[in-house]
Parts: structure tokens; C-alpha cells; sequence
């Protein structure tokens, strides 16, 4: 199929200036271990701080050769204080100045799978959190038809001092993208709580849900004690991507996390067997809105 060549490999990422987080990504290439679809890769990155339209576009920011990582510092390219949505483009050198190219599904999903890369939030005094994710070829229109997300995240914590927050972001290699995301959320904890709730995630606009404000909205007391709950969201219009960040007001720290998709714990949890899954989901009561 005809493939976009900046949309062959990409990695999205948000930056968190709103907690007063610097933001820095580290790209690794694995495609040594790809055999003949080994390949070196130029660096592009398309910035978005205020959703679409595009803001900032920088072809070849850095080289990535095969077996290396390259780190980049997301600052030089979204200088502002405004939380911003950042696509880096990994182009196969071979490929560079093409617009497009055939490639089959298959090796878009060994590059995109191969390897995680790195999102690092830190601040200058030492304190630093980050974590591990690929994203593939989400939301384009020829290369992803169907796009869903499910989140079950069992981590979440809120007290007076400690929140949780899930990061969504809506974003696709093409800048022409203007899907809203439409998440459906259920928060489900001890003593029979459950707070269910939608939400819409703009295109490069990155989403943050505080999960102490969901609670404190439906009245729930919030104390000293960290609450535990459960959250579940379930979007069966676009990959998000999703991220659980909890955070200390008290002590500035930061702890993140990712969600991993169905197929890593069920090897058949794919096309028909996923759309069985999601559709028995999205008809359950999980998400009726509770009374």
C-alpha cells in the first residue's frame, strides 16, 4: 500500500509544562534485529501547542542510525508554557525527500513494534519520571481504518496531596487529522463507588483528567488518606494515547506509567476476536451513567 513516508514510524508524545515538567524524548532503533528491513532513520517533528493547525515543522532534527538512540530536548522545539503535542517523524533514510511509498502492513508493524521509545518528564533539581511506549501508525486514514482504545488502569490514587491523572492524546502523523476522540470513563472503587462519565479529545490538544476532581464532583470526600480506585475508558472512535500520571503537590514528585492494549495478554485478541471484545464492552453496564 501506498504509505506517507513521515508516517512510517512515529512517536507522539505531550510535554507537561502545566505541572512544571520539562519534557525530553529518547528514540531508540532496533531495526538491526529486522534483518533486511534494517534501516537508518532521519529525525523530523511536527509541533502543535495550541491543536490544529500545526505550528512548528523541523525536517531533519537528528540522524538515528541503526543499534543507536538519540535524545532530544522537547524545549528547542515547543519553547512555550503551554502544554503542547509533539510527532516525531522517524523517515527511513532511504526514503528521505519521497512523499510516499508502497509498504506493506507487515513492515510497518516490525518498526513500529521492535522497539519502545522514551519519554522523560524532569525538572532541574534532579526530579525526573518517564516511561516506555510505541505508537504506530495511529488514526491515519489509510493505514488505520479502525481505531479504538481501551484503558484499564487499576493504579489510581487521590488524597489532599496526591492525584492521579490520565493523560490522553489524540494525535496522527498526518496534520490534516480532525477526528475528536470520544472517551467514555468509569471510575470504580470500595464501598460500591462508581462515577461514570464522557469526555472529547481534540486533535493534538493534549487532554489531562484529574481523577480527585472527578471524585470531589460527584461529592466523594477526599482526605489525607489516599482513596484507591479503578478507572476504565473505552474510546471506539480513535487511538488515544493513554497515560497514568500521579503526582505529589506536596513534594513536587511524579510517578507515570503506561496502559498496554489487549493483545499483549491475549495473543488472539485481534480483528474480529477485539471487535467481539470492545463491542460486548461498550454494551455492558460498565459505563451506564450511574444513579
Amino acid at each position: 500500500m501506498q504509505c506517507p513516508v513521515d508516517a512510517i514510524h512515529t512517536f507522539q508524545v505531550r510535554t507537561l509544562h502545566s505541572l512544571g515538567y520539562r519534557t525530553r524524548v529518547a528514540l531508540a532503533n532496533k531495526s538491526h534485529l529486522l534483518g533486511p528491513r534494517r534501516t537508518d532513520y532521519r529525525v523530523d517533528v511536527s509541533v502543535y501547542d495550541r491543536g490544529s493547525p500545526r505550528a512548528r515543522f523541523a525536517e531533519a532534527i537528528g540522524h538515528l542510525a541503526a543499534d543507536r538512540r538519540l535524545v532530544i530536548d522537547c524545549s528547542t522545539y515547543a519553547p512555550g508554557d503551554r502544554d503542547a503535542v509533539l510527532v516525531f517523524h522517524l523517515v527511513p533514510e532511504r526514503y528521505a525527500g519521497m512523499a510516499a511509498v508502497e509498504v506493506s502492513r507487515e513492515d510497518l508493524m516490525a518498526l513500529a513494534s521492535i522497539q519502545d521509545h522514551y519519554v522523560e518528564y524532569y525538572r532541574d533539581d534532579g526530579c525526573s519520571a518517564g516511561v516506555l511506549y510505541q505508537t504506530g501508525p495511529f488514526n491515519h486514514p489509510k493505514l488505520s481504518p479502525k481505531s479504538t482504545t481501551l484503558v484499564q488502569a487499576p493504579k489510581y490514587y487521590a488524597s489532599k496531596t496526591i492525584d492521579t491523572v490520565l493523560s490522553l492524546v489524540n494525535a496522527c502523523a498526518d496534520p490534516a487529522y480532525d477526528r475528536v476522540a470520544r472517551v467514555r470513563c468509569a471510575l470504580v472503587g470500595p464501598g460500591g463507588l462508581r462515577a461514570t462519565w464522557s469526555d472529547e479529545v481534540a486533535p493534538f490538544v493534549p487532554k489531562s483528567i484529574s481523577v480527585r476532581d472527578e471524585l470531589v464532583k460527584r461529592g466523594v470526600e477526599i482526605g489525607d488518606e489516599p482513596r484507591f480506585v479503578c478507572l476504565y475508558a473505552l474510546c471506539e472512535n480513535a487511538t488515544v494515547v493513554p497515560l497514568t500520571i500521579l503526582s505529589n503537590s506536596q513534594s513536587g514528585a511524579l510517578g507515570i506509567e503506561h496502559s498496554l492494549s489487549p493483545d499483549y495478554y491475549a495473543e488472539t485478541m485481534r480483528g474480529p476476536a477485539r471487535a467481539r471484545m470492545l463491542e460486548r464492552l461498550s454494551a455492558s453496564s460498565l459505563f451506564e451513567v450511574a444513579r
